[in-house]
């Protein structure tokens, strides 16, 4: 379960606050405090933003409100910069189209952690995307043209199919390097 209403009532914001901030209706702001449905990833930036403590935080990943948090512009313009390149090269996908894709093919089940006191409590998965997903913008925005279009499509296979291309890929590497001895030889 995530913090939201824990955060919220510490504001002394109502939900119809929160709904303006995320840019949602206030149901679904409810929806999030009751755990009936998941933040997304970019909705989980602008409310953790609002509430000034790092994602990890609201998404009860971390009881540190300090953990991973990064108040840096240059960050933020990277993350943009690389979802102006992500929508170039998607062409006809949306943005929330690729994220869905990237959850999807993001196997991590709930994940458990345990507390001071020592007991389990669990971990909402959500937020391990969430950077999965943050890290892909950023990376493209920082990659060389050539390589931005392949970081995409490998983004949006399944780590078994990345498995697969990495092995054709080997393959293909060691005719080359075998074809160019061969080459040297004669």
């Amino acid at each position: 379960m995530n913090r939201l209403k824990e955060l919220r009532q510490e504001k002394k914001a109502k939900q119809e606050d929160l709904a303006e901030v995320a840019g949602v209706s206030a149901m679904t702001i409810s929806r999030w405090e009751n755990g009936e449905s998941t933040i997304k990833s970019d909705k989980a930036q602008k409310l953790a933003d609002f509430f000034n403590v790092p994602v990890a935080y609201l998404l009860n990943f971390t009881d540190d409100r300090t953990f991973g948090y990064i108040d840096d512009d240059n960050t933020q313009e990277l993350i943009e910069m690389g979802q102006e390149y992500a929508k170039y090269y998607l062409k006809d996908k949306t943005l929330e189209q690729f994220e869905n894709l990237i959850k999807k093919n993001t196997n991590i089940s709930e994940l458990s952690k345990i507390d001071e006191n020592g007991l389990f409590s669990s971990v909402d998965p959500s937020y391990i995307v969430h950077l999965k997903i943050t890290d892909i913008y950023q990376l493209l925005a920082l990659a060389p043209r050539e390589y931005q279009q392949i970081i995409l499509a490998w983004s949006c296979l399944t780590y078994d199919e990345q498995m697969k291309m990495l092995d054709m890929l080997n393959r293909l590497i060691g005719q080359k390097f075998s074809d160019n001895n061969q080459n040297e030889t004669n």
